[in-house]
């Protein structure tokens, strides 16, 4: 999803005027924009009669971290032209309750903690501390259950996730375990899905001159799957591996293979094939197969050859379609390894292209292309097919940020969610990016990392019409110890203690009470 480059491109066909005469031209939902965007910006009003631009801002303006971005935005819009500033008034009509507490929000959220006023009422509102993703994942499930209960339609319910990790993916399948329509739209960076950490493990042995560790998580994964003699029996994988620990072989590929010979000439036995037979003849396949990994080349000629060896190992190739045991969620995961191999190896063969249209012709070892294509898998997402429509929406948070939500619910709230702490610019660090700027006013001063987030949380929080809910995992995955994010602290700053509502759940028994019940699976146990 290269935006910038698709702006790039539409620049000359701007230049030209292509549309034609245009009445009016409306440019909403944005916070601020990048130079492509600002050049578009001005070849369209050359040919409009009116350009209407809409900023999040606030005058007078006291927020001045919150609403940085827009600020630096407005100031440079000013200066490319003539422009003529309305400032639309916040509303004053009668609101309940839920509206009084999201409009606090929006004109306080940020504000100066001592200065800003505590409202006595949080209607709508709830703050949630679970026990790990799996816990946050069940609350949620529970609260979109009871809207669904009492008639509210699944359409109006948005779960918002930061980013496209783990714990998207806990949530969904929760929520399909509790029979809760949902439409997931997270985008997944391919380093998420099993073809892409099949590839990578495959290629980490042999950097790693097969290492124990390593060797052993190559043959036990789920898509190892190469059609070789020396696998037709099931125990091939752990007998070899045993042996392996037995002779304390914990690296050196040579090394292996010659021990193994070794022991199979002493051996010298004419019945069933020994252990050490057994691990010689699945290891020298082995060797085999990734011979081409031993030799530098092109970065296309590394596409090709990783793409042939995985394909050899069966990676995103079905598993015994209609066999002995298969189930249909083995079917169904199966067929979802394969879309996300022909996905994968389109974006290795894209990137192959570009690099040989720009004239690459270094070989390169296999070091150097592991990190190349660890960088174009971190880089790279996509987002899974939609099998529901009109169910809950589960959506990239900052997906939120121009819809209508009247009941929203953002998880994953923990000071590492927000604010998400990002690496400087590959080429200049923030405090070069603010020298080389044009000089502007005090206020227009590029915005930093940290004010980007604010204003991405508080686009986000009051998109809420009737109901928000913010949770985060005191724990995660990993058993580490999370705290909530401090804008989660921020929020509840606006209101008086006894006011809000924060629940807590921290229970780590795996049975359920019967009140909360939700899947089958609880069912049976309760």
């Amino acid at each position: 999803r290269d935006v910038t480059g698709v702006q790039t491109c539409a620049l000359p066909i701007c230049r030209r005027g292509a549309f034609g005469h245009l009445s009016l031209v409306v440019i909403d939902g944005f916070a601020d924009f990048t130079q492509p965007q600002y050049e578009i910006i001005e070849h369209l009003s050359q040919f409009a009669e009116r350009v209407l631009i809409s900023l999040p801002l606030e005058n007078p303006r006291l927020r001045n971290d919150l609403f940085a971005k827009s600020a630096a935005a407005f100031e440079e819009i000013k200066s490319r032209g003539q422009a003529a500033v309305t400032w639309l008034p916040p509303p004053d009509a009668p609101v309940d309750n839920a509206a009084a507490s999201f409009r606090h929000i929006a004109q306080h959220l940020f504000d100066n903690p001592r200065t800003a006023p505590k409202l006595d009422t949080a209607a709508g509102l709830e703050i949630v501390e679970a026990a790990g993703p799996s816990g946050e994942a069940r609350v949620i499930a529970e609260r979109v259950r009871t809207l669904l209960l009492e008639g509210v339609s699944p359409e109006q319910i948005v779960i918002a996730v930061r980013g496209s990790d783990e714990e998207s993916t806990i949530l969904g399948e929760t929520l399909a375990a509790a029979g809760i329509p949902h439409d997931g739209t997270v985008r997944l960076p391919f380093t998420r899905t099993p073809v892409a950490r099949a590839m990578l493990c495959v290629l980490r042995n042999e950097s790693a001159d097969w290492d124990f560790e390593s060797l052993c998580t190559l043959l036990r994964l789920n898509q190892f799957r190469p059609s070789w003699p020396a696998l037709r029996s099931p125990q091939s994988v752990d007998v070899t591996i045993r042996l392996l620990r037995k002779r304390k072989l914990g690296s050196n590929r040579l090394q292996i293979l010659r021990r193994l010979s070794l022991d199979v000439e002493s051996e010298n036995s004419s019945g069933e094939p020994t252990a050490s037979a057994v691990a010689l003849g699945l290891l020298r396949q082995l060797s085999a197969a990734t011979e081409s990994l031993r030799q530098p080349s092109l970065f296309a000629g590394w596409v090709d050859r990783i793409v042939s060896l995985c394909d050899e190992l069966g990676i995103g190739r079905p598993a015994r379609i209609g066999g002995p045991g298969t189930t249909e969620g083995d079917i169904e995961l199966d067929a979802r390894d394969a879309e996300d191999w022909d996905r994968l190896k389109d974006v290795l063969y894209e990137a192959a292209r570009t690099l040989t249209f720009l004239g690459e012709e270094r070989e390169i070892d296999l070091g150097e292309f592991v990190r190349r294509l660890q960088d174009i898998l971190d880089s790279q997402d996509f987002a899974a097919e939609q099998k529901v429509r009109g169910g809950v929406r589960i959506l990239d948070a900052a997906d939120v940020r121009n819809l209508e939500v009247p009941h929203l619910f953002l998880a994953g709230l923990s000071d590492a969610s927000f604010p998400r702490g990002r690496p400087d610019d590959c080429l200049y660090s923030q405090s070069e990016r603010r020298s080389h700027a044009r000089p502007r006013s005090a206020i227009a001063v590029a915005s930093s990392p940290h004010q980007d987030e604010m204003l991405l949380f508080y686009s986000i929080v009051t998109r809420a019409r009737r109901s928000l809910t913010l949770s985060y995992p005191a724990v995660s995955a990993s058993g580490q110890p999370l705290f909530p994010s401090p804008y989660v602290t921020a929020i509840r700053s606006l209101f008086q203690p006894a006011a809000l509502r924060v629940t807590a759940y921290n229970e780590l028994d795996p049975v359920p009470s019967p009140e909360r019940a939700i899947t089958e699976t609880d069912l049976r146990l309760v």
